[in-house]
This record gives structure tokens, sequence and C-alpha cells, in this order.
């Protein structure tokens, strides 16, 4: 009975484009730049700010980081329009937001503390993890713990806790 080819009305069908299977886009092949321009353009932000954010978004590399100065960008948008030094940082906070989390960042340190800012406040570890990202980051890479324990005084398992929150971020 599927392979009826007519209609209910009894028309014949022709072979056209509605015999075609449906073809779907693979979110997969969208790259980041994409993905993060499709996110800006859904944001409920006012079409100045989408522009900033544009140029935001041109200045990352592919890894998702920051390559250029706000001041580089600030001067580029302000040959346009005139553009705050303010109105820059805001707009990238906001992206800063978006997914992959991470994206926007101007370092290493900074990337992981934007994935760890966004675990639920009360996440076992998340508050020691926010501080060794931001201002102990060597001594997490060279799993140099003793004096991070001392540094900080915590315990060892309040460390290792902590320890493997970053190392489940993802710094690229």
């Amino acid at each position: 009975p599927w392979d009826d080819t007519s209609t209910p009305a009894g028309e014949k069908r022709t072979n056209d484009d509605d015999d075609r299977p449906l073809e779907f886009a693979d979110e997969a092949e969208r790259d980041l730049h994409q993905h993060l321009i499709w996110q800006l353009e859904t944001s409920p932000l006012d079409p100045r700010q989408v522009w900033i954010g544009e140029a935001i978004i041109d200045a990352l590399n592919d890894d998702g980081y920051l390559t250029e100065s706000l001041a580089d960008i600030l001067a580029s948008l302000t040959t346009d329009l005139p553009v705050t030094a303010d109105e820059v940082e805001q707009v990238l906070a906001y992206v800063q937001t978006f997914d992959p989390a991470g994206i926007g960042a101007r370092s290493v340190s900074e990337c992981l503390c934007l994935q760890l800012s966004q675990l639920e406040p009360e996440t076992p570890g998340r508050d020691l993890a926010l501080r060794l990202a931001q201002d102990h980051l060597q001594d997490v890479a060279d799993r140099d713990v003793a004096p991070l324990r001392r540094a900080l005084d915590v315990d060892g398992e309040a460390l290792q806790e902590a320890m493997a929150l970053i190392q489940g971020c993802q710094p690229r």
C-alpha cells in the first residue's frame, strides 16, 4: 500500500522534489565561528551590541581564544561608529557566556575560570578550583601538591577534588 503513487484525491503524483529524501543540515560541519555568530544573532542584544559581538568573534582564534586586545577591537570599531571601551567589555562578557564554555578567554587561566564559573555554586571544590585556576595554574599543571596545600591551607582531599574539576575542563 505504501507504493501507491496516487494522492488521496486519486490524482497521480509526479516525480519531483517532494520525492527526494529530506536532507538535514549536519551540525558537526558548522565551525566555531558560525556557531558563535548563530548564538549572537539569536541573543536579545540590540543591533549595536551584535555589531560589537561580531568584531569580538572575528578576533577569536580556532581554539576560541581572544587574540586581539580590547583596545585593538575598539579602535577597529570606532572608525565606523563611536564605541566605548565599556561597551566592548560588556559585550565580551556576554559572548563569554556562549557555548562552548570558556569561549572568548584571553588566557588558559581565564578559560578555565569561565568554565568553572558555569558550575553550580554548591559544586564541591568549585571555589577552590577557581582559586587554583586563577592564581596557581602552573603548580596545578606541575601537580605540585605540597606547596598548594600550604599556600591555600587546605587538606589533600579538598585539593584533589578541586584539581579534578580543573582537569575536567577543556582548555580549547
